[in-house]
């Protein structure tokens, strides 16, 4: 994840917790502008934000218990921000892992599986502030923000699962190969010889620039289409080339996705596989010509 993901969640809680100690019409604005003028003039990662949102409740701009100093936690208390700490950093070293790696993407799957057990609770604040019906009401709404932080991380984590267990299942990539051509006796009781095979026609013209991944090839593994909606995202669906992160077709790309599993294969090997029958119906032709 971005410096973003710390300056987006940081601005959420900011929209829940900004004060009702001041006499406007809008405290809400005052504390988003004086919000976003911190963010927009230095660093934007968790220590930053911490800090900034610090200087704000200092201030008044929000309300008591959104963060705690070093010597507030000594005693045993947290604020919204500092105890949702743990998951929130959980959630960007998940998003950080090597997309690549099965072992390391069902690992940290499992490990968001369990952030439900250290979400920030009332039991974190001093009995002055979780006594206050605002503040147990501003705790659910961050609580609800926070989950939906875990959902949409462990739909992403669940669908690049998907993916690379899609790739470990092999893909055969033979094609049909011709037999070979018959076997003629020599006469004067010699074992039979085969004879002088003619070459084959040329391909089809563009045929040569639709050459198979070699990593597909080597690994005889293809990767399914990158759309989660695409009915070519399931097992035994295909990318355009085989590679992750590409979409089956053209229309898929552009937004409509297939209802049914028509790519099965990257357009090189369906290339490669109609030449083939082009190639066979060729071959017995000559044949025919050849033998009669």
């Amino acid at each position: 994840m971005s410096d973003d993901f710390w300056v987006e969640l940081g601005r959420k809680l900011v929209s829940i917790r900004s004060s009702d100690a001041f006499d406007v019409a809008d405290t809400a604005s005052l504390a988003a502008a004086s919000y976003e003028k911190g963010v927009s003039s230095g660093r934007k990662d968790s220590q930053a934000i911490s800090t900034l949102l610090c200087q704000m409740e200092d201030v008044g701009l929000v309300k008591r218990g959104t963060i705690f100093n070093t010597q507030q936690q000594r005693e045993g208390y947290h604020g919204l921000w500092d105890a949702s700490l743990f998951v929130l950093e959980k959630l960007n070293a998940a998003m950080s892992c090597p997309s690549s790696e099965l072992a390391t993407v069902s690992y940290w799957f499992e490990e968001i599986r369990q952030l439900s057990d250290r979400m920030p609770n009332g039991a974190s604040w001093p009995p002055t502030i979780r006594m206050l019906q605002r503040n147990l009401a501003d705790l659910r709404q961050w609580q609800k923000v926070l989950v939906e932080q875990i959902n949409e991380v462990q739909c992403q984590l669940f669908h690049m699962q998907k993916q690379l267990r899609t790739a470990l299942q092999p893909v055969s990539t033979s094609l049909w190969n011709p037999p070979p051509p018959p076997l003629v006796s020599s006469g004067f009781g010699l074992p039979p010889i085969s004879p002088p095979s003619p070459l084959p026609p040329p391909p089809p013209a563009g045929f040569a620039s639709m050459a198979i991944p070699p990593a597909a090839i080597a690994s005889r593994l293809y990767h399914p289409c990158v759309n989660p909606n695409c009915a070519c995202s399931q097992p035994g669906g295909s990318s355009w080339d085989g590679q992750a992160g590409k979409h089956c077709c053209k229309s898929c790309r552009m937004g409509d996705p297939c209802t049914k599993l028509w790519h099965t294969a990257p357009v090189a090997v369906r290339k490669a596989a109609a030449y083939a029958l082009w190639l066979c119906k060729e071959i017995r032709s000559l044949e025919t010509r050849l033998h009669g």
